[in-house]
């Protein structure tokens, strides 16, 4: 009786949901699934490293830059020889201030004048420049221009000091320094964003540490931070904007171009280094999120592409300075670049051929096996003996030096080289993901940054011994750093995970607990009885 009342009901239900004559069939509601073999175009998807600069992480942004400043600018932690560190390129500083001094003591207009110097200068000679610089007085001596590069420095300098008027060079040191802790800041940031804690104060201890980031922080001709613009660019362009729609192009080829014209105003050295540099956020993010590699080499020839439109705007813009002809300001440009490249050594002076004669590997071969504090021109300070007459920061100094004797890049790359065999033997455990697969590339592809400048400008690397070694922080051992802290700090959270499991006991825990699991396949939306078609399915029982 109860079920003859049921079916005239869900009868009943039927017939009052028939439409009425002339008026259109209702649609089902039916599930949408894409079945697996069904084509699907690629998404472009939001943003992928929306964590990379959260609210969050500004406390930690005001943290380190202030630490890396009093480094960079001051030297605080004693990293580098007290003297090297006051003494460093000079010479090259030398080109900056001559061209303040002249600008002060001739009231002319920065622009025909650019980088130059008063005669040939020693260390000796700085105290005479400050004196100079203080009193806006113009040393006797004549006036050369440099003519090497464009000579942004000049410019962005000349009108520092025509707005400040400072009595000395610390402003403009500070500013150097602050504008490199900024970007490095921004970095240590973006490495606890994506990696955690351990990822951050690993790469915060490797820069403190690096000799190499620290001298070069405050000097006013090569603008180090210059170097990193690019590449931060371009992590920002990833971070905020959607990939491969309209406006993400033309923001990231525009700001790399923009950025890479910059850099080689200042100076045509490292450019491939930081060509490639700038490339490498597109390879992370591209293999984080999944992307197809067309995708991810497509972006990494734009960013090339657009960097290399900066390049030759600068040489353009740096042949018309030169004059008188175009022509001959590209004849110039290119005598420097061969001299500093493949030139033939006859054409130029005795001291040049050794580098232009020297092979490609040989140069290569240098920068990885030979010892990259001892053979520095600094070298080591003798330690002294205990005593009260001894300053514990010397002896705190002599100490960083002696730890960090001995250091070659090359065994530095066989370590990160075996670290990323390691990782990929937990490839099935939850030591590995997504993220740690595409930093391990990332950090593998950056390793192409400095050996493309020791191969390409072989004559500059074999003669600037005492400089090049910066290049493999731009920035190769800065993910490679990275990279090691993360794969440690998981694999010890792994065994602990182990452990946990074989004292539990495997009744409780299974063994594989530690180890990945395939997800179940989402049925959300399929209405229960049916197939993914919609229809009923045929084995359910009326």
């Amino acid at each position: 009786m109860a079920a003859d009342m049921k079916r005239s009901t869900t009868r009943q239900r039927r017939l009052d949901q028939r439409p009425l004559d002339g008026q259109p069939v209702p649609a089902q509601p039916t599930a949408s699934v894409d079945l697996p073999d069904s084509p699907k175009p690629e998404d472009p998807g939001p943003p992928v490293g929306s964590t990379a600069f959260a609210r969050r992480d500004l406390f930690l942004y005001v943290l380190v830059v202030p630490i890396l400043f009093l480094a960079t600018c001051w030297n605080v932690f004693h990293t580098c020889e007290r003297v090297w560190f006051s003494t460093f390129l000079l010479g090259d500083e030398h080109l900056v201030i001559d061209s303040m001094i002249r600008h002060r003591a001739t009231s002319r207009v920065p622009a025909p004048v650019g980088l130059g110097q008063y005669g040939m200068h020693t260390e000796s000679d700085y105290v005479i420049l400050a004196a100079d610089f203080q009193a806006s007085k113009e040393p006797p001596a004549k006036f050369y221009l440099y003519r090497s590069h464009i000579g942004a420095q000049a410019y962005l300098f000349v009108l520092l000091d025509k707005l400040f008027h400072p009595n000395d060079f610390s402003l403009f040191h500070t500013l150097n320094a602050l504008l490199l802790a900024a970007i490095l800041g921004a970095l240590v940031v973006w490495a606890r964003a994506e990696f955690g804690w351990a990822a951050a104060l690993s790469l915060l201890a490797a820069m403190l540490l690096s000799r190499w980031l620290i001298v070069f922080g405050r000097n006013m001709y090569w603008m180090s931070w210059t170097w990193w613009l690019p590449m931060v660019a371009v992590s920002v362009v990833f971070n905020r904007y959607r990939h491969g729609t309209r406006r993400f192009y033309a923001i990231l080829f525009l700001s790399t171009g923009l950025l890479v014209f910059a850099k080689c105003s200042a100076g045509y050295e490292f450019t491939p280094t930081i060509l490639i540099a700038a490339a490498t956020p597109a390879v992370y993010y591209g293999l984080k999120v999944g992307r197809r590699w067309k995708s991810i080499v497509g972006d990494i020839v734009g960013i090339g592409c657009a960097g290399a439109a900066g390049f030759l705007a600068a040489v353009f813009l740096h042949a018309l300075l030169l004059g008188p002809t175009l022509s001959g300001g590209f004849a110039s440009i290119w005598s420097d670049a061969r001299r500093r490249t493949y030139g033939n050594p006859s054409d130029f002076d005795p001291e040049f051929r050794e580098s232009l004669e020297v092979s490609p590997l040989a140069v290569v071969n240098r920068y990885l096996w030979w010892d990259a504090v001892a053979n520095a021109p600094f070298g080591m300070v003798p330690i002294p003996a205990a005593g009260p007459h001894v300053s514990p920061f010397v002896l705190y100094q002599n100490r960083v030096s002696s730890a960090l004797a001995g250091f070659k890049y090359g065994r530095f790359l066989l370590l990160f080289a075996a670290s990323g065999l390691v990782a990929l033997c937990f490839w099935r455990t939850t030591v590995w993901d997504r993220s740690l697969g595409a930093l391990l590339a990332a950090a593998a592809f950056s390793i192409a940054a400095p050996i493309s400048w020791f191969v390409l400008g072989k004559g500059h690397s074999w003669i600037h011994f005492h400089i090049d070694w910066v290049v493999w922080h731009v920035p190769f051992v800065n993910l490679a750093v990275v990279f090691m802290a993360v794969l440690l700090f998981r694999m010890a959270a792994w065994m602990a995970g182990v452990m946990r499991a074989a004292t539990i006991g495997v009744a409780h825990t299974s063994p594989w607990r530690w180890t990945k699991r395939t997800p179940a396949p989402r049925t959300r939306g399929l209405s229960r009885g049916r197939t993914p078609s919609g229809r009923r399915s045929q084995s359910r029982k009326r």
